[in-house]
């Protein structure tokens, strides 16, 4: 039993364990680096303490709670937004069924960032690739129209680009 609360209490996830109502039983201490809140902050509260406040599903996860692996946004005592990794599995006992749950939280913030930069990047990229595409258009008709004697004037300015 010691081992296990060693690994529990070294773990650099959160790992947070509730009733069967979400109210925090146990508050590990990579809990406490992650959210900010203490273990004497936190345990007697409802899981909804990390939740943030617009999130539609709060009752599924607090009351109903899935087994299994989700990517979540939480919220930190700062107000700080994590995106986190959540596995979710259930507390038993032998002959008393389900009596908890128990959740393990993995900060993923830094690649989800790195995601969503990728994402503006990649948009950027192509916006450029459309106004280059539009230059050489512009330029190749202007250079067939040359060769066949075409006057081609700008709508933007008026200026006459070839006569």
């Amino acid at each position: 039993l010691a081992w296990y609360y060693a690994i529990v209490r070294s773990s650099l996830d959160a790992i947070i364990g509730t009733d069967t109502d979400g109210i925090i039983q146990s508050w590990n201490p990579g809990a406490q680096q992650m959210f900010g809140y203490s273990p004497e902050e936190a345990i007697g509260k409802s899981i909804g303490l990390i939740f943030p406040s617009d999130l539609q599903d709060s009752e599924l996860f607090i009351h109903h709670p899935k087994e299994g692996r989700y990517e979540v946004q939480r919220v930190k005592k700062d107000g700080k937004h994590l995106s986190i990794i959540l596995s979710i599995s259930y507390i038993r006992q032998k002959n008393d069924g389900i009596i908890g749950v128990c959740r393990i939280l993995h900060d993923n913030s830094d690649k989800h960032e790195a995601e969503l930069r990728l994402l503006q990047l990649n948009r950027d990229l192509e916006k450029r690739v459309e106004e280059r595409t539009a230059e050489i258009e512009l330029q190749s008709t202007i250079t067939q129209n040359m060769a066949e004697g075409v006057c081609l004037v700008r709508e933007s300015d008026g200026v006459i680009v070839y006569t």
